[in-house]
């Protein structure tokens, strides 16, 4: 299990530069867990 940061989560929902990487790291470990509330910030 990986308490992944918000660093690597929101490239994965919200398009960056980054977002490639964050889709290859996922990828290699797939195991990610994020608090529950981390969406309500990000999310429309």
């Amino acid at each position: 299990m990986i308490l992944v940061d918000t660093n690597i989560v929101v490239p994965l929902v919200v398009p960056t530069p980054n977002t490639e990487k964050c889709r290859r790291l996922h990828h290699l470990d797939p195991d990610w867990h994020r608090p529950d509330g981390w969406g309500h910030y990000f999310l429309p």
